[in-house]
């Protein structure tokens, strides 16, 4: 959902009309009141499939997918068959997509900075733990061993662990399984001192999480997707993160301006420039 309300909150600042709606059902009938309907990372059901392909005889529909996840769902490739155009925030999940719709496009995902930095107003406790964020849809078996060592060693270490990362990860009193939302994203990045995205090879995984550390100045280990990631490595990536204050804050810093090259007021034009190009039957002022 972020993916989405960070460029297009820009863009109706920008006198592009924008409205956000979260509903638990598809019917034809919202998408009558605007030119695009986006359905961002959404699996319909079969039921909704009509109204669906219904829906983009008379007005168009963009499927935005950045969970690489979805792709091998037979449901979900329908619904991406169905779809007027697709965006993807990288090239690796285009190609995989085109073979069931050619009309799918990269559009960088964004950084919404003002939404994030705002956390900073939250004043954090000075003897909380040294705390590991596991957010995201990434390979976190590559972390389990390391991470089990870690808690071992360091005692007031502890890890913030997302869904998919909690299921995972060996069981710990100092793993707290988390539930990212909208509302509380922000401040859960602020109370981790790290951030950790394991991919192993190449799997189409946004960038997005990487990028939103960085703008709460968390550095991330984030090594290249055929990088050697074994738990040796992850350890000691780990443990010199959690122990060097400087070095910490120094890439907390790096990760800070590399996120900034992608705040939302620099890339949001990118969407936009996208729907005319390739909806060309579309009218933009």
């Amino acid at each position: 959902m972020r993916r989405v309300r960070a460029p297009f909150s820009v863009l109706a600042s920008r006198n592009h009309h924008f409205s956000l709606l979260q509903i638990e059902s598809f019917n034809n009938g919202i998408t009558f009141s605007a030119d695009i309907t986006v359905l961002s990372n959404w699996r319909l059901s079969a039921e909704e499939l009509e109204p669906l392909e219904a829906a983009t005889r008379q007005r168009s529909i963009v499927v935005d997918c950045s969970d690489p996840d979805l792709i091998d769902d037979d449901l979900y490739r329908s619904q991406l068959s169905l779809a007027s155009m697709v965006t993807v925030p990288n090239d690796w999940m285009r190609a995989a997509i085109k073979v069931v719709n050619a009309n799918v496009w990269t559009v960088p995902s964004c950084v919404d900075l003002p939404y994030f930095v705002s956390a900073n107003s939250i004043k954090l406790a000075p003897d909380r733990p040294l705390s590991i964020g596991c957010l995201g849809p990434y390979d976190w078996y590559l972390v389990k061993d390391a991470i089990s060592q870690i808690l071992e060693a360091h005692p007031k270490a502890a890890v913030l662990a997302g869904l998919k990362a909690f299921e995972v990860l060996e069981k710990h009193p100092r793993i707290l399984g988390i539930n990212p939302t909208v509302a509380n994203l922000p401040e859960l990045i602020r109370n981790c001192h790290i951030g950790l995205c394991p991919i192993d090879g190449e799997r189409g995984y946004d960038d997005i999480w990487r990028h939103e550390y960085g703008a709460l100045c968390r550095p991330v280990i984030a090594p290249a997707p055929f990088a050697k990631q074994d738990t040796a490595f992850w350890y000691k990536s780990i443990e010199d993160l959690l122990t060097d204050n400087k070095l910490r804050a120094d890439l907390g810093h790096k990760a800070f301006e590399e996120a900034n090259q992608q705040r939302a007021t620099k890339l949001a034009d990118r969407y936009i420039a996208i729907y005319r190009k390739r909806l060309p039957h579309l009218w933009f002022s």
